[in-house]
């Protein structure tokens, strides 16, 4: 029997091609089977003051802020925005406006990017759930495509500011979302909430990348509780948040100054933050 040798240059070609394959199976298996969302502040500018850091280098929520801030956020592996608003801000005219401009600009720009609308009052109030979302719903926030949906039903989130006066109903889909209070301050490892939705309950990943007391110490320096420091804590929760395996993962926040959890770039430590995320899940930068 005549044995025929491969080329060599035959040979290097289906190397290649099975190195390709190796590493398309490799990514396939590495993709995340979870959705990455982050807090999205548009207008809370507490705690914004020249004294203290992070701070954020803007003070309005504008067209150039927003396609800055979706395409950072798409290309940093984070799948939606939580977008935090006070019921106020739903019922100014101007607002609404941004909202859906906001939303414009997402399902023109940004893909597979999706946003969830998260009611969050400075204050502890009531609200009733079917007028809340009969409101959203006739102001087509909802109904937007680039509006984030699970099995076919929005999705609608309310912080724990918020004392809903209704009892959950069948026809709708929501989920209640507590805003990165954990048991214990020093506790920092992601947390596990369970909200509960018509449907049944849904579990995700809470993350806090850093957190700081809102009081400030004598020397009027922040108390930082969960440092930043070379975002060590992060890598950290985003390790364990992957390996809960919950169909959602939240990181707190996007640019939350106040308690001093924001990921953007800022006046602290930069591109830091965005960065670890980013090469956490091996996205390249531009």
């Amino acid at each position: 029997m005549q044995i025929h040798k491969i080329p060599y240059t035959l040979s290097i070609i289906i190397l290649f091609c099975i190195f390709i394959l190796i590493s398309t199976c490799s990514r396939a298996v590495a993709e995340a089977p979870f959705d990455v969302f982050v807090v999205y502040y548009p207008y809370d500018f507490t705690g914004h003051t020249k004294d203290f850091s992070p701070r954020p280098g803007y003070a309005s929520w504008t067209i150039e802020r927003m396609e800055r801030d979706i395409k950072r956020m798409a290309d940093n592996c984070i799948h939606g925005a939580l977008l935090a608003l006070a019921p106020e801000d739903l019922a100014d005219s101007h607002k609404l406006f941004m909202l859906r401009r906001f939303l414009d600009i997402v399902s023109t720009n940004s893909g597979n990017f999706k946003v969830i609308l998260l009611i969050s009052p400075l204050q502890r109030m009531q609200l009733g759930r079917r007028n809340v979302v009969s409101y959203i719903e006739n102001k087509g926030v909802t109904t937007h495509k680039a509006y984030y949906s699970t099995n076919g039903k929005p999705l609608i989130c309310f912080s724990e500011n918020v004392i809903l006066t209704e009892e959950e109903s069948g026809d709708y889909e929501y989920m209640n979302v507590h805003l990165g209070y954990l048991s214990s301050e020093t506790d920092f490892s992601p947390a596990l909430p369970v909200s509960r939705t018509s449907s049944g309950l849904l579990q995700f990943s809470w993350i806090l990348p850093g957190y700081c007391a809102p009081q400030t110490s004598e020397n009027n320096k922040r108390n930082w509780i969960l440092k930043r420091k070379k975002a060590t804590a992060f890598k950290k929760s985003l390790k364990t948040a992957c390996q809960q395996k919950t169909p959602i993962i939240v990181i707190n926040s996007w640019n939350g100054y106040y308690n001093g959890t924001a990921i953007e770039p800022n006046t602290l430590d930069d591109f830091l933050m965005m960065n670890t995320l980013g090469e956490f899940f091996e996205v390249k930068k531009k």
